[in-house]
């Protein structure tokens, strides 16, 4: 790699440090902890690399997730693609063609990735013509690169909106079979899996699978375990089940049906399944169901990842990527040793690499700390939080909230104050424990907002402190909040936590609606079309 790649790749992951720790308010000396400030300051100004394991302390003490480092990935175009699905649902031609280009000029040693890239980009771009079909080579690639049956992750996820609607019956099959083989931690995404599929069969008219894998869906709808997938797909599953309808009895009524949850959409703001919906199902209208006999199903042996080294390693098999391929300022030298165990890689060129093999960084660093059950090791609000919100319903008990939030604390010693403030508001808030010392800590409410209303970028972390802080605002204070949320949330989509951000306002909504002040009704406006979005776009029981 070139040393201008290299900066690159340094200059962005810098600027996310600093951004993130200025915006949360943590000075130099405290975010670097035990390691040097200087050194700090010089990875923020791109000018030096630092190890794998200091990143990790770097992010404990900035209250990063890992899931926060979906968006840094996806801002670097050189990456491979795991998140151009608002691109590909929208049909947006002129960014996927920019992003094809930025990335194609990038790895043109690397000619399987290329190529996978190069189906994902043009099945994107031309997903909406009923006549765009993916050639029998193509799929046999696709066939291929997702071969593990036990698992699903997100470069699977991919690909689904892009390729099923100009996907053969065999491979659509053949993902349906797959879907249906999930286990373990990755049958949490099966209902998605599954959803994608259907929409494909919808599209070209496959009958058969249509109804066999909407019997499926049904059951998934009607299980209380399946909450947040029905949460999340419900638009989907009202739109294809309309779709569906209307392939088996194509009247003006049934036509009528769809239509209306589109014109519903658009009057709701949600333009961007308004716009997915009606382009798919124009495709609906013409399409029509093809064969690829010639496809081959290669099923690939499951194998349990145990190092971060086993994670890169098992991925370029995968793609049939060859350590000669891969060019991320290393030698084919280094990175066999790095496979084999035998040594590490600094932080930008193993975040590198994760690009370069379609992987997220956080499922290489999930590896790095294996005595932890936190992804990023000790001292992780996302492990502390799921502990303390476990629903009942699912037949799990609590640990005591107290204990989660000591232990917490006892692992946090060279944490700068305010972030670990922060995450005890929001730990105290969803255990419904007082609030009063963390808020002193933390600032007060109003230092807290107008933290969150400063910052252009928000993470997991500031999701979850909107949702807390809701209950402890004026109506007009929400308002800011709110119009601050859905910036942020626009400029950045990958924003991940957004549900909590919603759920919050909803939650304040349901209880206050009837008390706003005359004076605030108008502002109170788009608050209020959120929440009939929220109510419309998400009914189902229990949710209001």
């Amino acid at each position: 790699m070139s040393a201008k790649k290299e900066d690159h790749t340094l200059k962005i992951l810098g600027e996310y440090f600093h951004n993130k720790r200025v915006g949360r308010g943590v000075t130099l000396k405290e975010a670097s902890g035990s390691w040097s400030s200087a050194t700090l300051s010089r990875f923020e100004h791109g000018e030096v690399d630092i190890s794998v394991q200091k990143a990790i302390d770097l992010m404990n003490r900035l209250g990063i997730e890992d899931t926060d480092l979906l968006d840094l990935y996806e801002s670097d175009w050189t990456n491979f693609p795991l998140a151009a699905q608002i691109e590909v649902q929208n049909n947006d031609i002129k960014t996927l063609r920019k992003k094809k280009k930025v990335f194609l000029e990038t790895h043109k040693h690397n000619e399987p990735i290329c190529k996978l890239a190069s189906i994902l980009f043009d099945a994107g771009q031309y997903w909406p013509d009923s006549e765009y079909k993916l050639s029998p080579s193509d799929e046999q690639i696709l066939a291929d690169c997702f071969n593990i049956p036990e698992i699903h992750d997100l470069l699977e996820s991919e690909f689904d909106k892009a390729f099923v609607g100009a996907a053969s019956h065999e491979l659509l099959d053949l993902l349906w079979q797959r879907a249906q083989s999930l286990h373990g931690e990755w049958r949490e995404v099966y209902s998605g899996e599954v959803m994608m599929v259907w929409l494909g069969a919808l599209m070209t008219r496959d009958m058969a699978l249509i109804d066999d894998i909407q019997v499926n869906l049904e059951r998934e709808f009607s299980q209380i375990r399946n909450y947040s997938f029905a949460l999340q797909y419900m638009s989907n599953w009202n739109f294809g089940r309309a779709v569906a309808t209307w392939i088996r009895d194509p009247s003006e009524r049934n036509e009528k049906a769809v239509t209306d949850i589109i014109e519903d959409l658009t009057a709701m703001s949600d333009f961007e399944d308004a716009r997915w919906f009606s382009k798919m199902f124009e495709h609906v209208k013409t399409g029509h169901m093809h064969h690829n006999y010639d496809l081959i199903d290669h099923p690939h042996k499951f194998r349990v990842e145990h190092s971060a080294s086993e994670v890169i390693r098992f991925r370029r098999e995968r793609l049939g990527v060859k350590v000669t391929d891969v060019d991320v300022g290393i030698s084919a030298m280094t990175l066999r040793r790095f496979e084999a165990g035998k040594t590490q890689l600094a932080f930008a060129s193993l975040v590198k690499l994760c690009g370069e093999l379609a992987i997220m960084p956080s499922q290489v660093l999930a590896m790095i700390d294996r005595s932890s059950q936190n992804v990023l090791g000790k001292g992780n609000l996302k492990a502390a939080f799921l502990k303390i919100a476990i629903d009942p319903a699912q037949g799990v008990t609590r640990p005591d909230p107290h204990l989660i939030i000591q232990q917490l604390i006892e692992q946090s010693k060279d944490k700068p104050s305010l972030i670990l403030a922060s995450q005890l508001f929001v730990l105290n808030d969803v255990a419904n424990l007082k609030q009063d010392e963390t808020l002193k800590l933390a600032g007060g409410t109003d230092k807290i907002l107008s933290r969150l209303l400063q910052m252009n970028q928000w993470g997991a972390l500031e999701m979850h402190i909107a949702q807390a802080l809701i209950d402890w605002l004026t109506p007009d204070q929400i308002v800011l909040l709110f119009k601050k949320g859905c910036r942020v949330i626009d400029e950045y989509p990958l924003t991940v936590g957004t549900n909590y951000f919603y759920f919050g306002i909803k939650k304040q909504l349901s209880s206050q609606l009837i008390n706003i002040p005359q004076k605030l009704q108008k502002n109170f406006y788009d608050i209020l079309v959120l929440w009939y979005i929220l109510a419309m776009h998400y009914l189902v029981d229990g949710m209001l």
